[in-house]
C-alpha cells in the first residue's frame, strides 16, 4: 500500500461501524486488502468525486478510525479525529495516558455509561511529541497498542522507552522485533532488549523508505502503514491482507479521508 498524509491546513474526517469478522461485508470487493502495499507521505487530500455532504466532511476532518486514528491524527500536521463511541474502560486505556503524557491533544467528549460501560467521544489534534517513560505496570491495559505507539514516538522529540514489555514477543509475531526492525529500516534508531524498546525519536519526520516485514500481524502491518503517512520517503508493507481481521474497512476508509494507499507489485 501507498499512504499519503494531509498536507498542513488540511483536516480530515473518517467514520467506521464495528462490524464482525464473521460480517459478509468483509467478503465484499470494498473490503479486499491487497498483500502488499506501499504507502507515501499524503501531499494533499484527494477531493471525493460527489459533492454530498459526507464528501464534504470526508475532505475537512477525520473523525473515526479506532486505534490506528488517534497517533495518526498526532502526527500528521494540521489533522483532527473525532472518535466516536469508544471504551473508556480504565483497564484499556494506558495508550490515552501515554499519549497524553507525549504532549498529545487528546481530550475526552460526552462521557457515558453503555450497557453497563464507560464510553466517550474522543477529540485528538496535531501535536508536538515529547518521548516518555511507559511503565511496565500499564503493559497490560495497552498491550496491544504498543506498534501504533511506537509510530508516535518515532515522530517525537527524544527517546520513548517501553517497560516491560516481553509479552509482545509471544503475540500474533514477535511483535518488539518486528517493530524494531520495521522502525530501523525507516531510519529510526531503536535499541532492543529482551523485554524493553528504546525509541529515539528526533522529532522530525522518519526517513522512511522501508520494506517493512508485517508477520502476518494486523496491526504491524496497520502500524507502519500510518508511518509511511509521515515519513520522507514511501514505506511498502509486505503482506496486508490480515488487515481484514480486525479492520475490514480500514483502506476503504483511509483513502477516502485523503490517505494513498496503493498496491505494490514489486518484490523485495
Amino acid at each position: 500500500m501507498r499512504v499519503s498524509v494531509p498536507a498542513s491546513g488540511k483536516r480530515l474526517k473518517l467514520s467506521h461501524r464495528r462490524q464482525s469478522r464473521h460480517c459478509p461485508v468483509r467478503r465484499a470487493r470494498d473490503h479486499i486488502i491487497p498483500r502488499r502495499l506501499c504507502c507515501k507521505r499524503v501531499e494533499s487530500a484527494r477531493r471525493p468525486a460527489r459533492e454530498d455532504v459526507a464528501a464534504r466532511l470526508c475532505r475537512r476532518r477525520m473523525q473515526r478510525v479506532r486505534q490506528a486514528g488517534r497517533p495518526a491524527a498526532l502526527i500528521v500536521p494540521e489533522s483532527q479525529v473525532r472518535l466516536k463511541n469508544v471504551g473508556i474502560n480504565p483497564l484499556r486505556t494506558g495508550i490515552l495516558e501515554c499519549v497524553r503524557e507525549m504532549g498529545g491533544e487528546v481530550t475526552l467528549l460526552d462521557m457515558r455509561d453503555v450497557s453497563g460501560e464507560p464510553v466517550a467521544d474522543i477529540a485528538v489534534a496535531a501535536s508536538a511529541l515529547r518521548g516518555i517513560d511507559v511503565p511496565a505496570a500499564r503493559a497490560p491495559s495497552m498491550i496491544d497498542e504498543y506498534p501504533i505507539l511506537a509510530v508516535a514516538a518515532a515522530c517525537a522529540s527524544g527517546d520513548t522507552v517501553f517497560k516491560g514489555v516481553g509479552e509482545l514477543r509471544v503475540k500474533e509475531s514477535d511483535r518488539l522485533s518486528a517493530i524494531s526492525a520495521g522502525l530501523g529500516a525507516c531510519g529510526v534508531v531503536v535499541t532492543e532488549a529482551n523485554d524493553s524498546l528504546t525509541i529515539h525519536g528526533t522529532g522530525r519526520s522518519p526517513k522512511g523508505g522501508g520494506v517493512i516485514s508485517a508477520h502476518s500481524d494486523h496491526r504491524i502491518a496497520m502500524s507502519f502503514l500510518v508511518l509511511g503517512m509521515v515519513s520522507e520517503q514511501p514505506v511498502t508493507v509486505d503482506d496486508c491482507a490480515m488487515i481484514t481481521t480486525s479492520f475490514p474497512g480500514f483502506v476503504s476508509l483511509m483513502n477516502g479521508a485523503g490517505a494513498q494507499f496503493e498496491e505494490n507489485s514489486i518484490r523485495a
